[in-house]
């Protein structure tokens, strides 16, 4: 954050991060708080671990209080301690999370637990490119446009191009670009925003997602609001991350018949739309 005799005017900011129990061994560790720091180039107000669906809470709850005792984290949250009051604040109900829970449920306990201006949330796998404070700036554009819900940094630009990127917005200037789409993997957010109840909505376009002919994930519910409310992203454009490909999809479950035929139908309904209204 902010040094010197104007430190206290600067928004606070929570660095907050999921693991479960794969990820886990890699999250709780203080060489891993360290890292992100290293990486955003700067100091957070609050640093968060959201854990989720693990077998051994006693062994993992003792990893993440050696951190807090440590100074590495400040707070942690297990996921099933908290869900149901997320869920409540939110005005969602346990069945909207279908049989696919855990892709979901972790980031409503984080949003719900925050109490800081603003969060940011850094999946365990991605990394920057290269270290770059993107938030500084990126908070002071969301500060300046209220219709725009969060930010991040270029998504993968190590395996995507400036231009395939360009193409799925509709606004630049000389630091960001402007549109729509969300991505969880590394967002900045007002966090009062994300409080909200705006959790229900639907878009044709966010049938794209890879979960939607199960349930509507996190992913997947925070772009049909940002469609519907007419809430866009931001880009920046002078710093990117990574996040390895081979680990996309990975732990997906397989198809139920039923879902396999909704994943075709939601295929067709996002092909007919982006035809009929030019859409990205």
């Amino acid at each position: 954050m902010a040094d010197g005799p104007y430190a206290s005017c600067a928004p606070s900011v929570s660095l907050i991060t999921n693991c479960y129990e794969v990820t886990f061994r890699k999250v709780l560790r203080a060489e891993y708080w360290a890292r992100i720091a290293e990486d955003l180039q700067r100091s957070f107000t609050k640093r968060i671990a959201i854990i989720n669906n693990v077998s051994d809470r006693v062994l993992v709850e003792k990893l993440a209080a050696k951190l807090v005792q440590g100074g590495s984290i400040d707070e942690y949250y297990f996921v099933v301690d908290h869900i149901d009051q997320a869920l409540a604040a939110l005005e969602l109900g346990p069945e909207s999370l279908d049989r696919i829970p855990h892709y979901t449920d972790w980031a409503l306990v984080a949003v719900h637990s925050c109490k800081t201006d603003y969060l940011i949330h850094s999946d365990a796998d991605v990394h920057m490119l290269d270290p770059h404070d993107w938030v500084t700036p990126s908070i002071q554009r969301l500060a300046a446009q209220p219709d725009a819900l969060v930010a991040n940094p270029l998504w993968s630009p190590d395996r995507f191009s400036l231009e395939k990127i360009r193409g799925e917005n509709f606004e630049e200037d000389e630091s960001f670009f402007k549109g729509y789409g969300f991505s969880d993997q590394l967002f900045l957010a007002r966090t009062a925003d994300l409080k909200q109840p705006i959790y229900g909505h639907t878009h044709p376009l966010s049938l794209r997602y890879p979960l939607s002919h199960i349930a509507p994930i996190f992913e997947q519910r925070l772009d049909s609001y940002m469609r519907r409310a007419h809430k866009t992203r931001l880009t920046y454009k002078h710093a990117g991350y990574s996040h390895p490909k081979m680990l996309e999809g990975a732990s997906y479950p397989c198809m139920q018949l039923k879902e396999r035929m909704r994943w075709h139908a939601n295929k067709a309904v996002v092909k007919v739309y982006k035809t009929l209204t030019r859409q990205v």
